[in-house]
């Protein structure tokens, strides 16, 4: 990240952190109902794990206005599960597993029939973490989906070979 970048982001923390909505969200509900605010829509708990676009998303939010892509007028919207920035979020945290990899493994999981609740608990047990949903993927590091990506190749291909005897038989 660059110093422009960490400048600008600083910036926008400091927007959120003293706009009224915020203050009012804190104010009523406590430090507990902001987690919550930043969860059901991002994911996330803090806002110092977001990237540059959803913190700039956030202060449009609290403001009451966003601006769409490819139109000039405010429109006011406040959805709920954002799909996550994981390129941004990845220049915050160089550590943060790769897009590439979440394609990875999701493709693997199609390839395998596995269950969401079933690739979670073969993701705890490779990472010990615990990630409750697919859309926590990203919480996950470099190293842990590359253990995950390993684990779930070795099943494929057993998973193959026993096809394979079946069909021989």
């Amino acid at each position: 990240m660059t110093e422009a970048q960490k400048h600008f982001r600083k910036q926008l923390l400091t927007k959120i952190h003293t706009n009224a909505e915020y203050k009012n969200i804190v104010k009523f509900g406590g430090k507990e109902a902001w987690e919550e605010w930043l969860m059901v829509r991002f994911g996330v708990v803090s806002c110092k794990e977001l990237s540059i676009s959803e913190l700039n998303l956030v202060n449009g939010l609290l403001q009451g206005f966003l601006y769409e892509k490819g139109k000039k007028a405010p429109c006011v919207w406040d959805g709920v599960a954002y799909k996550p920035d994981t390129k941004g979020r990845a220049i915050i945290n160089p550590v943060m597993i790769t897009a590439k990899q979440v394609t990875q493994i999701l493709a693997l999981q199609e390839s395998l029939g596995y269950e969401d609740k079933k690739l979670v608990g073969f993701i705890y047990r490779q990472s010990k973490k615990m990630i409750w949903n697919m859309d926590n993927l990203y919480k996950l590091s470099k190293k842990e989906a590359s253990k995950v990506i390993t684990g779930l190749e070795k099943i494929a291909v057993g998973y193959v070979k026993k096809k394979d005897r079946k069909n021989v038989l």
